[in-house]
């Protein structure tokens, strides 16, 4: 009896702890994780032919993709996500009509330095602007990425960024992609 109402205390507070972490989670900015998770869902849906072009280190590809793993096509949009709890100091804010930029502050090293969202007259999300950045005593990098969507759906993206290793040459690469259906 003792065992069994020990199962049941230990299940309640169990319980109380689930509730109170989704409780806690809070929408500090923009959710775009949310968002291209939405956008993934989209695009499978529709699943639409991709052309690119890549061009890394003086190497030039264009391919045409028929199929597209949507949810790696838009992990770079997930990382760009600023929306935790612990970051809500570390940016500020600046709203210009339908833009929101998010700025890291001089004092916060994050590896978003910037966010920049811009919404149609329907108030949906059209473009999306990250600056990445990261930086330790092996590794350098850098990345401007840019999304661009209309009704939910991706409509082209552009990756231009650099990577160096504290021992090698400094890799730059960008990336071109539109959708084509």
């Amino acid at each position: 009896m003792l065992r069994k109402l020990s199962l049941i205390l230990a299940f309640s507070v169990f319980l109380a702890a689930c509730q109170s972490d989704s409780a806690k989670k809070v929408s500090v900015f923009f959710d775009l994780t949310a968002f291209s998770e939405k956008v993934a869902e989209n695009m499978k849906q529709l699943n639409p032919k991709v052309k690119k072009h890549n061009f890394i280190n003086e190497n030039d590809e264009e391919t045409s993709l028929s199929t597209v793993n949507w949810d790696r096509e838009l992990e770079l949009l997930k990382q760009a996500d600023i929306n935790k709890a612990a970051f809500e100091t570390s940016y500020t804010i600046e709203e210009k009509g339908k833009e929101l930029i998010y700025t890291l502050k001089p004092d916060a090293d994050l590896r978003v330095k910037q966010l920049h969202i811009e919404k149609d007259e329907h108030n949906e999300v059209s473009r999306v602007h990250a600056t990445l950045g990261s930086e330790n005593y092996l590794y350098h990098s850098g990345k401007d990425v840019e999304f661009e969507f209309q009704d939910e759906r991706l409509k082209a993206y552009h990756i231009k960024g650099w990577q160096k290793l504290f021992i090698g040459e400094k890799k730059d690469f960008e990336i071109d992609a539109q959708v084509l259906d």
